[in-house]
């Protein structure tokens, strides 16, 4: 299996998945829950292995997601045991993306009219503050 097929099967499982949801939401077809629970668990297993063949840093990011998602709908009590990730994360913004965008706005403002001191976002840098 390459990057291309593991791809398809994603986007086929997750074709087959919107349909039974629909289905079953819809009250057109009878769907037992067991059923649709082990569906998007196999979707989820099949953006794993896209994210293998992709090899980048966004599609497991994406995937991250959307296992955090599938946790947090499946299994509710677990999920909410796991606020200490969520609190080193915002701990980790803090430590390392504050600092990132203070250092930018003061460079700026050292600057103000000549945005290629700001570096290639110069620009940007007074638009986003």
């Amino acid at each position: 299996m390459n990057q291309r097929q593991s791809g398809l099967l994603a986007l086929l499982l997750f074709t087959i998945v919107t349909l039974l949801h629909v289905l079953s939401l819809n009250n057109i077809v009878s769907i037992d829950d067991n059923i649709l629970f082990v569906s998007r668990w196999v979707f989820v297993a099949s953006l794993v292995i896209f994210a293998i063949f992709k090899k980048s840093l966004t599609t497991w990011i994406l995937v991250a997601m959307a296992i955090g998602v599938e946790i947090g709908l499946d299994f509710r009590e677990f999920s909410q045991n796991l606020s200490f990730l969520s609190k080193i994360f915002l701990r980790l913004v803090k430590t390392i993306v504050a600092p990132l965008l203070f250092c930018d706005t003061g460079r700026w403002h050292r600057q103000p009219f000549q945005p290629e001191a700001g570096g290639p976002h110069g620009l940007e840098i007074p638009t986003v503050f």
